[in-house]
């Protein structure tokens, strides 16, 4: 589903219904146009053992930043809140390896979540994320050699796994993922004016587009 304004950019756009409804006028902002009634693709990630939780708990009870901070791969239990920074924008640097937020996560205005080394976001069923207005996400996934390393063979290539809920990013947010961001049973959201770059397959349960967002 798409609004007004937005922009898809993509190698190829296939669509499995014969129809479809939009509001983008003449939808010329589709680079490709897309082709209806194709083959339905079934989930290729269906049959990935589930990553499993990591040894190393991090925290024991919700833990909130509000500054430039280096996290490590492991166990976040309760989940972690990136407050905005009274000083302004800041950068939160994810080391490589597999982050196991049980909890969730929440992302205030301003602040740029980063882990371009090798990471894989997972989020548990029941687990929430929300990104709000003018956030970044930049995530490289792991390959093949390092998913192995750190013991989750079934992350290679995937940059954010979220198992049961939603991701929404809010109006002026930016993501950057290099790599497949895979909801199975949720949604994929952009508010009006945030853009992403996605270098490897988006597999959600359905997926919104609102005014003046770029895909490509």
């Amino acid at each position: 589903s798409t609004n007004s304004g937005v922009t898809i950019n993509v190698t190829a756009f296939d669509y499995h219904g014969s129809s479809y409804n939009d509001n983008c006028g003449s939808c010329t902002t589709y680079t490709p146009m897309p082709t209806t009634s194709t083959p339905i693709v079934n989930d290729p990630f269906k049959l990935l053992p589930l990553p499993s939780q990591p040894s190393t708990s991090l925290t024991s009870t919700d833990t909130t930043i509000s500054g430039p901070t280096e996290l490590k791969p492991g166990y976040y239990p309760s989940g972690v809140n990136f407050n905005s920074s009274g000083s302004g924008a800041y950068q939160v640097t994810l080391d490589p390896g597999v982050y196991y937020f049980a909890g969730g996560f929440n992302v205030d205005t301003n602040v740029t979540i980063s882990g371009t080394g090798g990471v894989t976001i997972f989020l548990p069923s029941g687990a929430s994320v929300n990104m709000n207005a003018t956030t970044n996400m930049q995530i490289v996934a792991p390959t093949a050699a390092q998913a192995a390393s750190d013991g989750c063979a079934s992350c290679a290539g995937m940059a954010f796994w979220d198992e049961g809920g939603n991701l929404t990013l809010d109006s002026g947010s930016n993501s950057s993922w290099g790599g497949a961001v895979y909801l199975p049973n949720g949604s994929l959201t952009w508010n009006s004016s945030s853009a992403a770059g996605a270098y490897g397959m988006i597999y959600a349960d359905s997926i919104m587009m609102n005014a003046t967002v770029t895909l490509g």
